[in-house]
């Protein structure tokens, strides 16, 4: 009898180690220091992307919080795109007006920052998580400010997130 007692128990156990191992999630944050969106004229305009790559063989969900020049919040202010340019070649809108989404393994997405009814200044906080326990540094990404001047986009500058390193 006491030794089917310490089997049940056992086994009640290690059931709940494997439960407790099923909902852990790893996660993780960094900051993108410069996040602008500018609409002066339909011939001049300045905007933001983000470009994250996912170099785990697990998907990641991103959270992009974008903050002005004095701390406020703004929400849902990013269109998600996947795919290339080039000749004959065109990014996909995943989704639009939104903060979180989805980069699958192995993926790129583009983030682009736009804010239609004033002169924009900020910073953002990207926050990912996965269900996959053991990921620890997922993403690798740089933000892009764009120019366009008379129908012609110009990258203006470039920064490396995290220095370039995995985040």
């Amino acid at each position: 009898m006491k030794k089917l007692m310490l089997a049940l128990a056992m086994v009640v156990m290690l059931s709940s180690a494997a439960f407790a191992q099923e909902t852990t999630a790893s996660m993780g944050s960094v900051v993108v220091p410069r996040l602008e969106s500018h609409k002066a004229s339909s011939a001049l305009s300045s905007w933001t992307c983000i470009n994250l790559t996912n170099l785990s063989d697990s998907d990641v969900t991103v959270t992009i919080k974008a903050f002005d020049h004095d701390g406020t919040r703004v929400k849902n202010r990013f269109s998600i795109l996947k795919g290339t340019m080039g000749a004959g070649k065109n990014f996909t809108y995943v989704a639009r007006q939104v903060e979180t989404f989805v980069v699958p393994a192995k993926n790129t997405r583009r983030a682009t920052f736009w804010v239609d009814d004033r002169v924009f200044m900020g910073y953002a906080v990207i926050e990912w998580r996965s269900s996959d326990a053991d990921l620890s540094q997922p993403l690798i990404g740089t933000s892009r400010f764009f120019r366009t001047y008379s129908s012609t986009d110009t990258p203006a500058s470039e920064i490396y997130i995290n220095n370039g390193q995995p985040f």
